[in-house]
């Protein structure tokens, strides 16, 4: 069913092209030429808003299965997870980039689904995130390594987060329902909202700090907002925690 439908929707693109192609031929050779790239440029664009659409719709359903063609089991809604915490789907992106650079996605776009979507349930992202981790065990390699960089995200999402009015963090829920851990994880979580890992000399860490800071102020913002403000509360908590560790291990 679903084979036979991506070979039907693989021949009407084709068939699309085609059509550029033949209508570009009344200008010439190159007419053709512009008309077969100007087909296959909106095929791209139509490709990736139909996936857009295929993603935003299974966050919105609960579906408590891995969508296939994820970097990793689970990875859409851990992204849905991630919008959720921030509120801003660019710094979601970002962040994830950052934090899983061994894997191939177009984070950009699943995070574009995820603020999409008519409503973010955090309890049911992460149920359903947790479901796709538990139905992939054993079958994606060095599964502690991953766990290690998820809760490194999630807890960077979560450094601006209001306990009081917000409840249970995700990355506390997650680690309940997998019966994880998480060691040490609040200082790496800091350095990955800095942009930086946690080998990066304490220059670099005021440098982005610095850089950061200026972006997301409240005062120097072009649209100050509450999400501005959150991004900014993010990066001056992180800054402080590292600043911390520091004085700690003189």
């Amino acid at each position: 069913m679903i084979r036979s439908r991506l070979c039907r929707r693989s021949s009407v693109q084709c068939l699309a092209v085609l059509a550029f192609i033949v209508f570009g031929l009344f200008a010439g050779i190159w007419g053709a030429i512009a008309g077969g790239a100007l087909g296959l440029c909106l095929l791209v664009i139509v490709n990736r808003l139909l996936e857009e659409r295929r993603w935003r719709q299974l966050l919105e359903s609960g579906s408590m299965q891995s969508a296939g063609r994820e970097p990793f089991a689970g990875a859409a809604y851990l992204c849905g997870i991630i919008v959720y915490c921030i509120g801003d789907a660019s710094v979601a992106a970002s962040l994830l980039a950052r934090a899983f650079t061994g894997y191939t996605a177009d984070w950009r776009l699943l995070c574009r689904a995820c603020a999409a979507a008519h409503t973010l349930n955090g309890d049911l992202l992460v149920e359903c995130f947790v479901a796709a981790r538990l139905s992939s065990l054993g079958k994606e390699g060095d599964e502690k390594e991953l766990l290690q960089h998820i809760f490194t995200v999630l807890n960077a999402a979560e450094c601006a987060w209001d306990d009081a009015r917000r409840g249970v963090r995700p990355s506390h829920y997650v680690a309940s329902l997998l019966e994880y851990t998480v060691r040490g994880s609040e200082i790496a979580s800091s350095y990955a909202v800095l942009g930086l890992t946690p080998d990066a000399s304490f220059s670099d860490v005021r440098h982005a700090y610095r850089k950061l800071a200026a972006m997301y102020h409240p005062d120097h913002a072009t649209h100050p907002s509450r999400a501005v403000a959150t991004d900014f509360m993010r990066v001056q908590q992180a800054y402080e925690c590292i600043i911390r560790q520091a004085a700690h291990s003189r």
